[in-house]
């Protein structure tokens, strides 16, 4: 349990930067969002090529979360991702984690799950459910 509760630090934390960045470049999630394979209707997106994407174009704060977040992607003993593969090119650098991140509206049945009130980027959303 404890390497999730370090995966959802992590992801928090790119949270967090990423609502500032929503309000003065938010070309740069989209961009990186669009660029992310994408799993059931397109509502997941892999996590790694995510942040791969983000880091590009990121500044030096955000870059810095997107580093720490991609080097907790990494599979292995110990470690969130224990073990992952890929066969194909529409996967090439996945990791094997997706994350829920729908590019037009959040479902609104996620407004009534218990972590709703804990997570900054659902408080950030809004009533309009729109995502990026």
């Amino acid at each position: 349990m404890s390497r999730i509760g370090e995966m959802s630090a992590k992801v928090d934390a790119l949270s967090a930067s990423l609502l500032a960045v929503l309000d003065t470049d938010p070309k740069l999630i989209e961009a990186a969002w669009r660029r992310s394979p994408r799993f059931y209707d397109d509502n997941y997106i892999d996590l790694a090529c995510f942040a791969k994407s983000l880091r590009k174009k990121a500044d030096a704060e955000l870059q810095a979360k997107v580093v720490d977040l991609i080097a907790a992607l990494k599979a292995g003993k110990g470690r969130a991702i224990l073990r992952q593969g890929k066969i194909g090119r529409q996967v090439r650098g996945t990791c094997g984690l997706s994350i829920y991140f729908p590019g037009d509206r959040i479902n609104t049945a996620y407004r009534n799950l218990d972590f709703r009130d804990t997570k900054p980027w659902q408080k950030q959303q809004g009533e309009s459910g729109r995502m990026i």
